[in-house]
């Protein structure tokens, strides 16, 4: 954590996290969590956790945490950790790493209750981060926190709009993997 500045210590003070972005949820529900451990390897003490880091925008990037772990006098310990931050995801790999599920997750606009300030943001305001949420391949470059490269990352509106959405192709060219979201 102190190799990312997530944590310092200076004369005796400690800080702890960024503003923003950083892990959140919705606190007034029980079965909320502002992370998903993705993986668990049973007898080798490893863990991957995705956390679903939220900014004032409203936006979400994830971070990818791996951990290995051992048990001493009763109790667990890290003893390894690696943490990444998918935000500006450049391959298929990385995409499947971020969003191994995107509906009913932190990352689902529609259920993490950022759909509705995202909506009044593009309407209300002239900046063109809200604007470019009106054009549904740019909102799944931004939301979905794709590198804005065309040499690297291409996305393409796959219909003409209706009431269920758009849907969307992203064509990853360094490993050729196609990834298939649906914007509403």
């Amino acid at each position: 954590m102190m190799k990312e500045q997530l944590l310092v210590i200076d004369e005796g003070d400690t800080i702890f996290g960024w503003s923003s972005p950083w892990p959140m949820w919705d606190t007034s529900d029980e079965n909320s969590k502002g992370y998903t451990i993705t993986t668990s390897y049973d007898g080798k003490n490893t863990a991957e956790i995705l956390y679903y880091a939220w900014t004032s925008d409203p936006h979400v990037t994830v971070w990818k945490e791996d951990i290995t772990f051992e048990e001493r006098d009763g109790s667990y310990k890290v003893t390894d950790e690696n943490i990444r931050f998918l935000d500006y995801i450049v391959s298929g790999t990385e995409f499947d790493e971020a969003y191994p599920q995107i509906n009913g997750t932190p990352m689902d606009y529609t259920v993490n209750g950022m759909y509705d300030a995202l909506v009044m943001n593009s309407l209300l305001s002239s900046s063109m981060l809200y604007q470019n949420l009106k054009d549904p391949v740019l909102a799944a470059k931004y939301l979905l926190n794709l590198l804005d490269n065309e040499n690297k990352v291409q996305v393409e509106a796959l219909q003409d709009g209706s009431k269920e959405g758009i849907n969307i192709k992203i064509t990853f060219i360094e490993d050729g993997a196609e990834r298939f979201v649906k914007m509403i």
